[in-house]
């Protein structure tokens, strides 16, 4: 899908919802699909409640605007970071209404390809994937998410076969690689895993698939002054 405002493009709109629903960007707001890349973010709302009706009728809303082409057609694609088994939907089921169409799916929080996982990161005082360089830290990590979930670390191989952590130093002392791995020609980009029991373990895995990652910010000091420290967490 390319996103754009030309007729052999897709217009894109964002609406965010919580306990209330709001519009975050109009159907002709991303003029590219770069500019959406590089410069969407969807804020956090820690209130309690899911107001999905709201949020539709905001959807529904846009294709009434004259950002909306009248012989496109609408769809209204709805993501949720979890799900209750009421009625008869699956985890994997995709419930599609007509006019608009509407795609009901679900998805991890933070769930990325590593290249848009860098961005962010980078976007977000100044930050950049995890690297994992002592046991202390792995240990950290590995409560960070629910049991068997992907997350991306700052780890990847470059063009000479040599794996490098962001800040350009190599992966020297400390590894924790899972049995078998890396493997050739598997990808160079690299996430951490919960693949046995207690056992967390790296796999060297493709690029652009897509996993939940963390985002390591510089801590405050004398040298790194935080304007607001309550963001960093």
């Amino acid at each position: 899908m390319t996103v754009g405002l030309y007729r052999t493009e897709t217009r894109v709109g964002f609406i965010y919802y919580a306990k209330k629903a709001y519009l975050l960007s109009n159907l002709t707001r991303w003029q590219n699909t770069d500019s959406l890349i590089d410069e969407l973010e969807i804020p956090f709302d820690g209130s309690e409640g899911t107001n999905i009706e709201e949020g539709i009728k905001l959807a529904s809303n846009q294709f009434s605007t004259y950002g909306h082409r009248e012989n496109a057609k609408k769809v209204i694609v709805i993501l949720a970071s979890s799900y209750q088994e009421l009625l008869c939907l699956e985890m994997a089921t995709t419930m599609i209404l007509p006019r608009p169409l509407i795609h009901l799916r679900t998805t991890e929080v933070l769930l990325s390809q590593l290249h848009l996982a860098v961005r962010y990161c980078s976007r977000h005082h100044n930050s950049t994937l995890v690297k994992v360089d002592d046991f202390s830290k792995a240990q950290f990590l590995k409560k960070l998410f629910p049991s068997k979930t992907k997350f991306w670390i700052g780890l990847t191989q470059n063009y000479y076969g040599i794996y490098t952590w962001p800040d350009g130093s190599r992966l020297l002392d400390y590894s924790m690689w899972a049995p078998g791995y890396p493997r050739y020609g598997q990808g160079d980009c690299v996430y951490m895993y919960q693949y046995s029991g207690f056992q967390f373990g790296w796999f060297n895995d493709d690029c652009n698939n897509d996993w939940n990652y963390i985002c390591q910010a510089h801590p405050c000091d004398t040298d790194h002054y935080c304007e607001l420290v309550d963001d960093l967490t």
